[in-house]
This record gives structure tokens, C-alpha cells and sequence, in this order.
């Protein structure tokens, strides 16, 4: 019977100490975690809910600091932190999309010192603290101090917004964006910094909205445009010039077979970044708009014109 008694006293002793508690009701001091009614430091299993009932957290304290495997849950996504703590310490996230791709990196926010300027694969968030229930806003790897490599963005909900690829800190590589509805924005490639090949892009509910190929950075070719009731428009960057405002674009068609001498000293002016930042310094609403004078580059507007 006295052996049955210890033996029960055994089993009830187990069971105690696999308890698995819900963080509300932990109390921390001095940053040590102790369990309810416990002088003692905390150590076993926990987990949290959200007030939906849904589980924000789970893992394992020893001696009252976070230890082991721990799994935060965000709020929106379905996406999950999976982190290994030693002694309450991590220094690496394996952070798991809604799609089940996984990016491991060091969380870091906008207040991590220095963030600019470190080398390693970042797990990022524009936060003061980071936190585990929020998609990051970004994951990617820094190589003295400049992008290298594939850069991943999220949305807060959840939908992923871009996929960037950079070599030695310049966009080199495939580079796609998305609409926050999922759909693709756009798509296409850089070289050496500069767009380069076939660019795609989309409306937000689908259709093409432009499509072209681009050299060196430059629209090249014919490049075909659609409105938002689909009537299509092709223009020929090899006969045209684009101005680029603030307000838009003007593409401005050139008649080589009319003015060929004018057309190629046009176009060389154009090459060269002759007219770049000049303005429009003649503006009369609803009959013309005269520009390309390089004396408009100054401040000065008694030498505009």
C-alpha cells in the first residue's frame, strides 16, 4: 500500500510539472516568468489565444526564460514564426507564408541601429519592436551594406507585393509586383540597374494594361497599350520620343520620313540628356506648351525662353 502511495505521488508530480499553461495567467518579474502561486521560475510548456480563441503562441520556459522551439501565429495571412530560443535569446526567425514558403533571417525594425549598414538575411518590419503576430514587411539579404540577392515584400494582410532581384546593391534580374488583390501589377527584368527586355503590366482586376520591350533603360520598339474598356493603342518608340512629368507622359511622334535631319538632331539632343530637367516655360491652357530650352534648368526665369 506505502509503495502504491508513492508511486501515486509519482505520477501526480509528472503530470504537474507537463501542465501546459495559458500565458495570461503567467506574472514576470525582473524578466524571469513564473507560473501561478510558484515561487519558483517557471519551466514547461505555455501558449496564448487571441479573443477569438484562436492560438497566438506557444513554446517552453526553462527556469522562468523562453527556451526551445517557440511558434507565434499572425493575426492575418495564416503565416507563422517557428523560433529557437537558448536561455531566453534568439538571433534567427524561420518565418512561413500563407503559401508554405519558407524565409529565414534575423528580424530586425526601423529602430535596430546601424539597420542600413549590416550584413546577414533580414526579416524586416517598420516597427519600434518587432512583432511576431505581423507579416514582415520585408525579407532579403544585405552584402556590405547593399542588396544582393532575391528581396521578398508582403502587404500587411498578408498578399505578397513584390519579388526584386539585386546584384552588388543595383536591380539586376527578374522583378514582379502584385495588386493587394493578388493580381500581377507587373513584370519584367533590369540589367547593370536599367529595365531591359519585355515589361508587362496589368490592371488591378486582370487585363493587360501595357506591354513592350525596353534597351538600356530605353523603350524600344512598339510598345502596345490598352484603356480600362480594352481598345488597344501601339506606339513606336523607334519613331517616337517619351516626355516624362510629373503629371504623365507625352509621347511625341517623330516624322523621319518628313524632317530626317531634324528627326535624327532630335533624337540625338534626347540621347545625350540635352532636355533633361528642363521645363515648360510657356504654358497657355487649352492652345500650347513650349519647352526643351536648357536656360530653363536654371532657377532664374528672365533666361527661361
Amino acid at each position: 500500500m506505502k509503495r502504491l502511495f508513492i508511486i501515486s505521488l509519482l505520477f501526480l508530480s509528472v503530470g504537474l510539472s507537463q501542465q501546459k499553461w495559458n500565458m495570461e495567467f503567467m506574472r514576470e518579474y525582473g524578466g524571469v516568468t513564473y507560473a501561478p502561486n510558484s515561487d519558483k521560475p517557471y519551466t514547461g510548456s505555455v501558449f496564448s489565444l487571441d479573443s477569438l480563441g484562436t492560438k497566438k503562441e506557444e513554446g517552453k520556459y526553462r527556469n522562468g526564460l523562453k527556451d526551445g522551439r517557440w511558434t507565434y501565429y499572425t493575426t492575418v495571412g495564416n503565416g507563422k514564426y517557428e523560433i529557437t530560443y537558448k536561455a531566453g535569446i534568439y538571433t534567427l526567425a524561420v518565418f512561413t507564408d500563407k503559401l508554405g514558403t519558407d524565409y529565414t533571417g534575423s528580424p530586425i525594425t526601423d529602430e535596430d541601429e546601424d539597420e542600413d549598414e549590416q550584413d546577414g538575411t533580414f526579416l524586416y518590419q517598420d516597427e519600434d519592436k518587432y512583432d511576431f503576430s505581423k507579416y514582415p514587411m520585408g525579407f532579403g539579404t544585405f552584402k556590405d551594406g547593399k542588396p544582393d540577392g532575391l528581396m521578398t515584400g508582403w502587404y500587411p494582410h498578408g498578399q505578397k507585393w513584390r519579388e526584386e532581384t539585386f546584384k552588388d546593391g543595383q536591380k539586376d534580374g527578374l522583378w514582379i509586383e502584385w495588386h493587394e488583390n493578388g493580381q500581377k501589377r507587373l513584370e519584367g527584368n533590369y540589367k547593370d540597374g536599367k529595365q531591359d527586355g519585355l515589361w508587362t503590366y496589368w490592371y488591378e482586376n486582370g487585363p493587360k494594361k501595357e506591354e513592350g520591350t525596353w534597351k538600356d533603360g530605353k523603350q524600344d520598339g512598339k510598345h502596345t497599350q490598352w484603356d480600362e474598356k480594352g481598345i488597344k493603342t501601339v506606339i513606336d518608340y523607334d519613331n517616337s520620343i517619351c516626355i516624362r512629368t510629373k503629371f504623365g507622359e507625352i509621347v511625341v511622334v517623330l516624322f523621319y520620313d518628313v524632317a530626317p535631319k531634324h528627326v535624327e538632331s532630335f533624337k540625338l539632343h534626347v540621347q545625350n540628356g540635352y532636355f533633361d530637367n528642363s521645363i515648360f516655360h510657356r504654358v497657355i491652357p487649352g492652345f500650347v506648351i513650349q519647352g526643351g530650352d536648357p536656360n530653363s534648368k536654371s532657377e532664374d526665369r528672365t533666361m527661361h525662353g
